[in-house]
C-alpha cells in the first residue's frame, strides 16, 4: 500500500493543524520551495518537516487512532465499502449511526477528529 494510502491528505492536513492539531508525526507534507499549498502537485510527502519552507504533519491512520481515543466509550467504526467499480470508500459510523465516507481511513479519521474538536 502507498503511504499517500495510509496518510491524511494535504487538504485535511492544512484543516487539522488550523484546527489546533499537534504537529507531531511520522510523515509529513512539505512544499517545494517556490510553490504554495494549493495543490498536491505543489507539495510531497516526507519523514521528515521542512522548518525553511513550511510544512503540516501528515497524521497515519494509527496515530489517529491515537488522537480518537475517545473517554466517553462512543464506538467509532471505519468499514471498507465495496464494490471497487465505484471506488474505495471508509464509511464511518458512530454508535451503529452511519455519519459520512471518505477515500482512505486516514481522511475518514480526520474528519472525526475535525468535527469533535471544531464544536
Amino acid at each position: 500500500m502507498k503511504v499517500e494510502q495510509q496518510v491524511v491528505c494535504l487538504k485535511l492536513s492544512q484543516e487539522l493543524k488550523e484546527a489546533g492539531y499537534k504537529q507531531e508525526g511520522l510523515w509529513w507534507w512539505n512544499k517545494y520551495s517556490s510553490n504554495d499549498f494549493q495543490n498536491k502537485d505543489n507539495a510531497f510527502l516526507a519523514n521528515e518537516r521542512d522548518e525553511a519552507n513550511g510544512s503540516f504533519v501528515a497524521p497515519t491512520v494509527a496515530e489517529l487512532g491515537e488522537a480518537l481515543k475517545d473517554p466517553s466509550q462512543e464506538i467509532l467504526s471505519f468499514y471498507k465499502i465495496l464494490p471497487v467499480w465505484t471506488g474505495t470508500e471508509y464509511a464511518v459510523y458512530k454508535n451503529g449511526k452511519y455519519l459520512f465516507s471518505k477515500i482512505t481511513e486516514a481522511d475518514a479519521r480526520a474528519v472525526v477528529w475535525l468535527k469533535e474538536n471544531l464544536l
